[in-house]
């Protein structure tokens, strides 16, 4: 573009969503198939889109329930590709409504764009006999052609949200999302922007944004309210409570809909004959008898739980991105902390290692007690490391790692590492050097090293 240009390209990005739904039924506006219709045919024919410079990109075609780490790096790095495009004026994105505000809150965390970036979506589907999607993606084409609009924003039913306060209240009906005691940042009218208060400010985070690009895994988060009825349970966890016939629970997205791998862990439980009750997050819930039972039996399972069982989900995803966010302006954080574990691990092994084999015979030169003296006193400063870093990513994830078998294990593996540290040194073995001594040696490296391996297992189960 030349100096002075005017910026007047809008860019959509397609995720899917029920804006993109496809049903075999008109009139069927809960049994759908979300991210069926590509996002060109989405804008096809509005009036609101005609003669302007519009360029569509397919990044997802799922239900936003099932949004994975890699379909929002692709999002983000393709919406900070087409933002810092001189020729684009602005971007609209179409997602689900399940998950829109997590993404939306990710997006002005990690982009914080000085050009708007607007998140559109549907609570019917694209082949619904009256689709809410159509007038809402022209009202989002409207705001991010709005002199002057800028940030991540989420527009449905004529409202314009802000990325911060947005949050999902109802799963049925066409007007769901809320902005709390903020209230909503505009209004669209008839194609017209009527603004209340500030557009979200724009900021630069670019080792933020890097180091969300490069991640393999988001940082897990526990909710420390109702434990036993939070969604996000381990599968073993899950399990072992409907084998025992305690049943588990689930709280949902939109009606209470599992994503897709929790399904499968659902099934396993009921089919132990543990009874499985679902929940949603979203306050405002209807009766199940509101929903068509049609529609109810697509989904294969009723909505057992009435009332929401919180908002602990839609936190938890937020402090995942909060978590993240705090990674990435300090990106060797979270590496050096592990680092710091394993050398406190290497220390403790490697100088108990040292001591017993002096026990045992070799180095017959080495007097024991000075050798002892300083392979005992590295290994208790190497335990200090190794247990400090330890507690601090423990920390993290409490709720998660107390569930984990594997975990479990480990701990009790450390307090009789600490036992037979205390009947060691109780019984003045550095003196003695017999037999016992050899064998309580060889327990403690034997426990220790089946501590690292509970240690790497932990993530594996």
């Amino acid at each position: 573009m030349g100096e002075g240009t005017k910026a007047t390209r809008i860019v959509v990005l397609g995720m899917g969503g029920t804006i993109a739904g496809r049903a075999e039924r008109a009139g069927d506006n809960v049994g759908y198939d979300a991210g069926a219709v590509p996002v060109e045919d989405l804008a096809a024919g509005l009036p609101a889109l005609r003669g302007r410079d519009m360029a569509f990109e397919q990044v997802a075609q799922i239900n936003s329930k099932d949004m994975r780490l890699a379909d929002l790096q692709r999002l983000v790095g393709r919406a900070g590709r087409h933002l810092a495009d001189p020729a684009v004026q602005g971007l609209v994105v179409t997602h689900g409504t399940d998950t829109i505000e997590e993404t939306a809150y990710l997006l002005q965390t990690l982009l914080a764009p000085a050009k708007p970036l607007v998140l559109t979506c549907a609570m019917r589907p694209a082949t619904a006999v009256s689709p809410d999607g159509p007038q809402n993606l022209s009202d989002a084409v409207a705001v991010a052609t709005e002199p002057g609009a800028r940030g991540v924003l989420v527009v449905c039913a004529g409202r314009v949200h802000g990325p911060l306060e947005v949050a999902k209240q109802h799963p049925y009906r066409t007007d769901p999302f809320d902005s709390g005691d903020a209230g909503v940042i505009a209004l669209v009218e008839e194609g017209r922007v009527r603004r209340f208060r500030d557009w979200p400010a724009a900021a630069r985070h670019a080792a933020r944004l890097q180091a969300f690009l490069r991640a393999t895994a988001m940082p897990r988060v526990a909710w420390p309210e109702q434990p036993r009825r939070r969604g996000g349970l381990a599968g073993a966890r899950t399990a072992g409570r409907a084998a025992r016939g305690a049943g588990a629970g689930h709280r949902g997205v939109g009606h209470g809909q599992c994503v897709a791998a929790r399904r499968t862990r659902g099934r396993a439980a009921r089919g132990r004959g543990g009874r499985r009750a679902r929940g949603h997050r979203q306050p405002q819930r209807r009766a199940a008898g509101a929903v068509p039972p049609a529609a109810l039996r697509r989904h294969r399972r009723p909505v057992a739980a009435q009332g929401a069982l919180g908002a602990g989900a839609r936190v938890a995803g937020r402090l995942r991105v909060d978590a993240f966010a705090a990674l990435g302006a300090h990106p060797w954080a979270y590496p050096m902390l592990e680092v710091a574990h394993l050398v406190g691990v290497a220390l403790l092994l490697g100088n108990l290692l040292l001591l017993e084999a002096r026990v045992w015979g070799l180095g017959a030169a080495l007097p024991v007690q000075p050798l002892a003296r300083l392979s005992l006193g590295l290994a208790v400063l190497g335990f200090g490391l190794a247990a400090a870093s330890g507690l601090t990513m423990f920390a993290t994830m409490p709720s998660e790692l107390l569930g984990n078998r594997v975990f479990t294990a480990k701990m009790a593996l450390i307090a009789l590492a600490a036992c037979n540290a205390g009947w060691f040194h109780g019984r003045r073995s550095l003196q003695r050097l017999d037999g016992t001594a050899r064998a309580l040696l060889g327990v403690s490296t034997l426990l220790w090293l089946t501590v690292l391996t509970c240690g790497r297992w932990i993530g594996y189960v």
